[in-house]
């Protein structure tokens, strides 16, 4: 198999996630060329780091061949010039792997992260905490700045008549009329209600803590209600072990990226659900 690693020399993490990548793909025995600028017509897909790459992408999709995105993990992020760059989610043909991982995997990677999942909590008097999408984020899913944040909250009114706490990405200077504005969501993520979102991670952090969600898309949308008109009544998932099990199969270290690991579990199982 052939496969295009996307290299972009001048940002240090993309850089050295297509090197590890690159490494990976060797060592289990593929063919790889690295480029920052084209798609290579013969490849069977692409891999790249960050979303940057979309219209690249898409011109593979069209191809009908694979893409694989790579983005800070889920959880063991490392940001800045950190000489650990963490946990890095591996997502094949999406930006979120909805459609392929849940599939049961054993509990290793999962017990390796040493994280602990707390019992649900049912804050009958709790705030609803509404975490908005970032300028980026915006424009790779079509959105104006705070479009869904402002028709999301006139929902919710419609339901609820619990005080929303908004808590802006990132920056802190942006407003939700009609909502408060948040200032430390890890002080009061115990005390919600419910954590409402697009699609962000604060999801999962959410599910780890046991308050009930709302993720419109991304990773964590069906462990929580699935419609605003909803709100007033959580969903208390009884399976969340196993489901971050099998969320810890979607990220990876740069170490594993290097030794193949990562490169032969997508090809192995994720390959063929994805594009068989």
């Amino acid at each position: 198999m052939l496969v295009h690693v996307q290299s972009k020399v001048t940002m240090r993490r993309s850089r050295e996630f297509a090197t590890s990548f690159t490494e990976g793909i060797k060592f289990n025995g593929d063919e790889v060329i690295v480029t920052n600028s084209h798609i290579v017509r013969e490849a069977e897909g692409i891999i790249a780091y960050s979303s940057r790459h979309n219209t690249m992408f898409n011109q593979y999709r069209e191809q009908g061949k694979f893409t694989i995105f790579g983005d800070l993990g889920y959880w063991g992020k490392k940001r800045g010039n950190s000489i650990d760059l963490g946990s890095h989610r591996i997502i094949v043909n999406s930006w979120h792997p909805n459609e392929y991982f849940r599939q049961g995997y054993p509990s290793d990677r999962w017990e390796s992260f040493n994280l602990e999942i707390e019992d649900w909590k049912e804050n009958k008097d709790g705030p609803i905490i509404m975490q908005g999408n970032s300028a980026k984020s915006c424009e790779l899913y079509g959105l104006k700045l705070m479009e869904w944040e402002e028709e999301t909250l006139k929902e919710i009114k419609k339901y609820s008549d619990r005080e929303v706490i908004f808590f802006p990405k990132p920056d802190p200077g942006v407003f939700l009329e009609g909502a408060t504005e948040g200032q430390d969501m890890a002080s009061i993520l115990d005390k919600a209600w419910i954590v409402i979102s697009h699609h962000s991670n604060v999801g999962l952090y959410a599910l780890l803590k046991g308050i009930p969600i709302y993720n419109q898309l991304g990773i964590s949308k069906n462990m929580g209600i699935t419609d605003i008109r909803y709100i007033e009544y959580p969903q208390y998932p009884e399976d969340r072990k196993e489901f971050f099990v099998d969320v810890a199969y979607t990220q990876w270290s740069m170490g594993e990226l290097a030794d193949g690991s990562c490169w032969k579990h997508i090809k192995e199982k994720v390959l063929p659900l994805c594009c068989g």
